[in-house]
C-alpha cells in the first residue's frame, strides 16, 4: 500500500511539474486564475466536440491520470456527440471551480442491455468542478453513470 501511495505522489508531482505553464515564481491573480480556467475549460470542451479524447484526458486533474491509462482512455468507444459549447457559469471559490457549460448532445448507436440506444440532439447544462494544483486548472474526473467522482468504466 505504502508503495502505490510513493508511486501516486511521485506521479503527482511528476505530473505537476511538467503541466505548469503559467507563471510559477508568484501567485496568479483573480482575473488571471478566471482567464486561464475559461481557457482551459473551453480547451476541453473544443477536444470533446472533435473527438480527442487525448486532449480531453490530459485535462483530468493529476490524481485521475495517476491511475488511469491514457491510451486505454483514448481507445474507449464514445458515441456521444457534442456541438457548440459556452460557458454559462463560473463560481471560484479558492482553488476550487464550479463550471457550467452550455451544449448541445446527441447519442448515437451505444449499446445498452442489447438495445441500440440513440437519441437526437438535445441542449444540455453539464456542471463541472474544476481543481486549480500547482498553478493550472485541472478537470475533476466524474463517472456519470456511477455519479461518483475518480471512478472510470
Amino acid at each position: 500500500m505504502k508503495k502505490m501511495l510513493s508511486i501516486a505522489l511521485l506521479a503527482f508531482v511528476l505530473v505537476s511539474c511538467a503541466t505548469a505553464t503559467t507563471k510559477t515564481s508568484q501567485a496568479l491573480s483573480k482575473e488571471e486564475k478566471e482567464k486561464l480556467l475559461r481557457d482551459r475549460v473551453m480547451t476541453v470542451w473544443t477536444a470533446m466536440v472533435g473527438g480527442d479524447r487525448g486532449i480531453v484526458y490530459d485535462m483530468y486533474y493529476p490524481f485521475y491520470r495517476a491511475k488511469q491509462d491514457r491510451d486505454a482512455f483514448k481507445g474507449k468507444a464514445i458515441n456521444i456527440y457534442y456541438y457548440n459549447p459556452y460557458i454559462e457559469e463560473i463560481d471560484i471559490k479558492g482553488d476550487v471551480a464550479t463550471v457550467k457549460v452550455r451544449q448541445t448532445y446527441e447519442i448515437k448507436g451505444i449499446k445498452m442491455l442489447g438495445k441500440e440506444v440513440n437519441q437526437p440532439p438535445k441542449e444540455a447544462i453539464t456542471t463541472e468542478t474544476w481543481i486549480f494544483v500547482d498553478n493550472n486548472w485541472y478537470r475533476e474526473y466524474i463517472n456519470y453513470i456511477m455519479d461518483r467522482p475518480g471512478v472510470d468504466f
